[in-house]
């Protein structure tokens, strides 16, 4: 744009205003960073929704092996472990008694041994499923 302007005070003076403007791609840089910010929020909802996934999923396991370790416990009931102390006490009676050689006594003996290594493992095994439990519900830190 052009301008002419004549001062009229009496002094020759003449004066040219010329205008230019330079387009910035403000707006294009701006789209950019919007896309790409929308990107990174995509990214991190993708991100939290598997974790999310991931959560229920060890929860669930968790659960269903505590379940199966409580279950492999309870089999352990005290009725179970007094008839095997009452077992192995007349097992030893017999033996005392003669009426058991030395190897059955050994044997019925190391079998009332494995029935009480289960139940230990059992019962740690009910505590290390508890305890993931917890921690997969966020009760317990990692």
């Amino acid at each position: 744009a052009y301008d002419f302007e004549q001062d009229r005070g009496g002094a020759d003076a003449h004066a040219v205003l010329v205008t230019f403007s330079v387009g910035l791609p403000l707006r294009a840089r701006s789209r950019a960073l919007r896309a790409a910010a929308d990107r990174r929020v995509d990214g991190q909802t993708a991100a939290r929704a598997l974790a999310a996934t991931d959560v229920e999923r060890d929860t669930r396991r968790a659960y269903q092996a505590y379940g199966r370790a409580r279950a492999a416990l309870l089999g352990f009931d005290t009725d179970v472990r007094d008839h095997l102390h009452d077992n192995l006490a007349l097992v030893r009676d017999a033996f005392v008694a003669g009426k058991l050689t030395f190897p059955e006594f050994s044997i019925m003996r190391r079998s009332f041994i494995d029935n009480q290594l289960a139940y230990v493992d059992a019962v740690a095994e009910a505590a290390q499923a508890w305890t993931d439990l917890q921690r997969a519900v966020g009760e317990v830190a990692p």
